[in-house]
Order: C-alpha cells, then structure tokens, then sequence
C-alpha cells in the first residue's frame, strides 16, 4: 500500500474500473475460444484486475488508510477553533467592554433598564444610525469604549478561531464521526476477507494495529465532540442566552454573528482613530500658526521680539 505508486484519485478509478463477473466469465470465454488470438489491452488488464483476490476489499481498505488522517484533521480543527474561540470570548476585556456599553446605550437610548440584549442585535448595529449627523451607532460605540476603554483591541484581530469556526457546519462534523466509524468497521471487514487468501503477513500486523489505533482516536474524537458542543451550550448559558433558545442556536451561525460584527468593529474603530488623529493634527496647527508667523516676522525685519505683547492667531 504505497501511495507513491498509485495515489486516492487512481484508487478510485481501479475501483469504478473492477470488472464484474459476467464481464471476466465472458473475456475467459473468448480467450478459450480463441487461443491463438492475443487478448487487447483493455481485456488484458480486466482480466489482470479479475486476477488478484478481494481487490475491491483491498482497494477500499487502502483508500481508508490514505484518506483517514484528513478526516480525523476535519474534525479535530473546527472543534478545537470553537473550543479557543469561547475561550478568547470569555476573556477578551475588550467583548465584555462592547457588550456593557452597548448594552448602556440601549438602556439609555430606549429608556428602559434591561438585563440584556439578543446576540443577533450585534448585526443591527452598523445599520442604526443618529439622526443629526448619521453616524452609525457602532460609530458611537466605538468613540465610547476607546475612551473609556483606551487599552482595548479591535476585538476582530483576537478571535481567528471564531471566524473559522463560523465556516464549519458543526452538524456536518456528527455525520462525519458517524461515517468514520463505520468505514473503520467496514476495513475491519475487508482484512478479515483478505487475511483469509494472504494468511498470516506483516502487512496484516500492521494494517491491524492501524486499524485499532484508528479505531480508538474515532472514539475519543467522539468524546471530544460531545463534551465541545456541550461547553458551547454552557457558554450561551454564560452569555444570557435563554435556555429555550441555546438549542436552536447553531456554534456556526453564532460564530458568524460574533465574526462579522467584530469585522465591522474594526473598520469603523480604524477610520474613528483616522477622524481623531485629524483632529489632532488640525488643533496642532492651529496652536502653532500664529505663533509661527509672528517669529518670522521679527526675523525677518531684525527686530527684538517684544516679551509682553499679545497677538492675535490667524
């Protein structure tokens, strides 16, 4: 089973190529009808396939062993992102500081006090917008919590795992354990079917030993999603999530939400410190530009600068 000779792709061309048996009864009978007449390529090679004992069994157990690193890798990287996602939520300063201010805001702007506000409100957020100057409230927000807040993030550049993980079905992933576990059982199977024409080999040792391994890691794989998702549920529970409404809450969807906003957080923080930084600037200017002009003015003309004259900035 060496996968520099034939790769998965070529695996699963012998596999739709694998001659049935009426196809081989019928070549051997135009072989024996026709003895002196060499056989052409195509038949050849059918005939060779037909040759080798249990090569759909062998074929498929080999495809397993090929494709089952991927396969655990798919499930193990999207559970172990959302797992650091809720990890780096829960103890990013800068999330409890949008989320207390924001909630501030809508207390203060609808004027009634609430203990909270649904998560799916974030995405409203660049869309609300003042009436005076419509600036956006996540405008605002993000005048309020930089100030209050100075040492805060972007938010976005904190949550890589959030925003991967908002990319995976984690239903999917279930699904994806579920059929591991069966073509292991399935490649059980097929060595039992192979060991019988090949005896006892090393091959089968090892492919045993794999198998067992494999078998084991699907477990614990298993384990791990379960106890992921039941964490999730726990952290909604932590957020105020009712608890009627965490088991239609999906991590990917939730993710999303959380991702998106803290995109559009970072771009409004970012064109915020633009604003301020021009602001700054200008005041500078102003500060200096009288100041500027009537130093010259001396220079110019030679004449010692007066220490108790005021002048007017232009």
């Amino acid at each position: 089973m060496d996968s520099t000779i034939v790769n998965r792709e070529g695996i699963e061309k012998l596999l739709t190529m694998l001659p049935t048996e009426e196809e081989r009864s019928r070549i051997q009978e135009a072989q024996s009808a026709n003895p002196d007449v060499p056989l052409g390529s195509a038949e050849q090679f059918l005939l060779t396939l037909a040759s080798i004992s249990e090569l759909s069994a062998r074929l498929k157990l080999w495809a397993f062993k090929l494709d089952y690193e991927n396969s655990e890798k798919e499930v193990a990287e999207p559970l172990m992102d959302l797992k650091q996602g809720m990890e780096t939520l829960r103890a990013s300063k800068t999330f409890r500081s949008i989320l207390s201010t924001l909630l501030s805001v809508g207390i203060f702007l609808n004027g009634s006090e609430v203990k909270g506000f649904q998560i799916e409100y974030l995405a409203k957020v660049p869309e609300v917008k003042d009436t005076v100057h419509k600036h956006s409230l996540l405008h605002h927000l993000c005048h309020i919590v930089m100030e209050k807040f100075p040492d805060s993030s972007d938010l976005y550049s904190e949550i890589g795992a959030i925003t991967r993980a908002s990319k995976v079905d984690f239903e999917e992933l279930a699904t994806s354990i579920q059929r591991m576990e069966q073509e292991c059982k399935a490649s059980w199977d097929h060595l039992k079917v192979i060991a019988k024409h090949d005896g006892s080999t090393m091959v089968k040792v090892k492919m045993s030993d794999f198998l067992a391994d494999c078998a084991e890691r699907i477990i614990v794989l298993g384990i791990v999603h379960r106890r992921v998702m039941n964490r999730f549920n726990k952290f909604l529970l932590w957020l105020g999530i009712p608890l009627h409404r965490i088991q239609d809450t999906k991590p990917n969807e939730f993710c999303k939400i959380i991702s998106e906003f803290a995109l559009e957080y970072r771009t409004t923080r970012e064109r915020v410190l633009q604003q301020l930084e021009k602001k700054a600037s200008h005041r500078e200017r102003n500060k200096t530009r009288g100041k500027m002009i009537t130093d010259v003015s001396f220079s110019l003309l030679n004449i010692p600068k007066p220490s108790n004259i005021s002048f007017i900035y232009v």
